[in-house]
């Protein structure tokens, strides 16, 4: 097998790890995390022959399928966190396509949902929609539990782009939400850096 990366950072390549039934066909996955029990989720858009609309894939360590669910992220799944919450593991997921940032159980149940930021002067409706377009795509949370997402994407991080970063207290709610700050990606930044620019 392949061996990838360098120094202390070099891992196996497996391709095709994963029992995926035959009812499910990987559309792009924009996001992968491990829980508590060595479960990998994989977070996906659904290919267009897939039968299985699921998008959210659940293996153990050795690859055997678990279990799979999100069928309504179909087309947007995007963004995906994995926090420790006392006791509970809790899932943070991103959907551009249906503009939401959502919480959830490691079996699916919603915990919450954010949508459109309506009460944001950043996000006020201009020509009846709204000013600026709303697609979180990446997800973080800080220590004090502030929730933080960006919108867009820069599918070539050698050029200058423009991404929009917000975030939100879930005790304050929308008030307190400090929205479509703009932030211009340099020249050669990696996605790595994008990630502490925003936080």
């Amino acid at each position: 097998m392949p061996v990838v990366g360098e120094g202390e950072h070099k891992y196996e390549a497996i391709h095709d790890w994963g029992e995926l039934p035959r009812t499910i066909k990987y559309g792009n996955t924009h996001g992968v995390c491990e829980d508590s029990q060595g479960h990998i989720y994989i977070h996906h858009t659904v290919h267009r022959t897939s039968e299985n609309a699921d998008t959210m894939v659940v293996f153990d360590q050795k690859g055997k399928f678990v279990r799979s669910w999100g069928r309504q992220f179909k087309g947007g799944a995007h963004g995906l966190m994995l926090r420790e919450e006392g006791s509970e593991e809790f899932l943070y997921l991103c959907d551009y396509e249906h503009g939401i940032v959502t919480k959830r159980t490691l079996k699916g149940e919603e915990i919450f949902t954010l949508g459109y930021p309506a009460e944001s002067r950043a996000y006020a409706l201009k020509d009846e929609g709204p000013s600026v377009s709303y697609q979180p795509t990446n997800v973080a949370i800080a220590p004090n539990g502030d929730i933080m997402w960006v919108m867009g994407t820069a599918p070539d991080m050698s050029t200058n782009t423009t991404v929009r970063a917000s975030s939100f207290e879930p005790s304050a709610g929308w008030e307190k939400r400090r929205a479509n700050s703009a932030v211009r990606m340099a020249s050669g930044w990696t996605p790595e850096a994008r990630h502490r620019c925003w936080l």
